[in-house]
């Protein structure tokens, strides 16, 4: 679905979210290390997961996050309100929110 000119139902939310989550989840050199060497094989990102501590370690990637899925929804997200976000489920709720009030 192209989002311009369009505003994305929950699912499209939900979609554009993980797509971005899991290009920036880490490189697949990363996975094979943590899956051989340390016993921790790869998951899917989950809604309870913590933006930063459970899928990014500081607040760099998270904000290539933050700006790579404002950018796909066509939605813009106030700075300020960003730091009311701490869960993915959180992320989407937000999206929807800004996508309500858009309406």
């Amino acid at each position: 679905m192209s989002t311009h000119n369009r505003i994305p139902d929950d699912q499209t939310i939900e979609r554009v979210i993980f797509e971005v989550l899991r290009e920036r989840w880490g490189p697949p050199l990363l996975d094979w290390f943590k899956e051989r060497l340390l016993n921790k094989p790869r998951r899917e990102p989950q809604r309870t997961d913590r933006i930063i501590g459970d899928v990014w370690r500081d607040g760099d990637d998270a904000g290539y996050f933050a700006l790579e899925v404002e950018k796909r929804l066509s939605i813009a997200i106030p700075r300020d309100e960003w730091s009311t976000v701490y869960t993915i489920q959180d992320v989407i709720d937000l999206f929807k929110r800004h996508r309500d009030c858009a309406v």
